[in-house]
């Protein structure tokens, strides 16, 4: 997971003389047809030097398994996310506001894991 600002744009903006580089509408609009992106500005000011809104695009965040790890492995990993998520979203910028209501929503036509499905439904997040 990775959100703005990200270190390793920091890192290159500053060492290597970077420069950050929107997409254009016609583009964002192809990459949009993968459910995984969608539009995102990263406002002005979020980067040194950066004294414009870049027009990019954003993946939404997953937590993929193998479908073989055992169903009370993913449901203890994804109950500790989910208790755990305030301190984790002080930690990495794309964590931040991430809300459990919406945890299983837009997954891009993804399968829910079996043990993150029953601690969603355990939730209410799912039927």
């Amino acid at each position: 997971m990775a959100g703005v600002p990200t270190s390793a744009v920091v890192e290159i903006l500053s060492s290597a003389d970077g420069q950050l580089v929107g997409i254009d509408e016609e583009h964002i609009k192809k990459l949009e047809k993968n459910p995984l992106y969608k539009k995102y500005v990263i406002p002005a000011g979020t980067y040194d030097g950066q004294n414009q809104d870049v027009t990019t695009i954003s993946q939404i965040n997953l937590l993929i398994v193998p479908k073989q790890l055992p169903d009370d492995e993913v449901y203890d990993l994804t109950k500790s996310l989910w208790e755990n998520i305030e301190e984790i979203g002080n930690s990495i910028t794309a964590a931040k506001g991430a809300k459990l209501e919406q945890a299983a929503s837009n997954l891009a036509g993804l399968p829910l894991h079996p043990g993150a499905k029953k601690y969603y439904q355990e939730k209410g997040v799912l039927k």
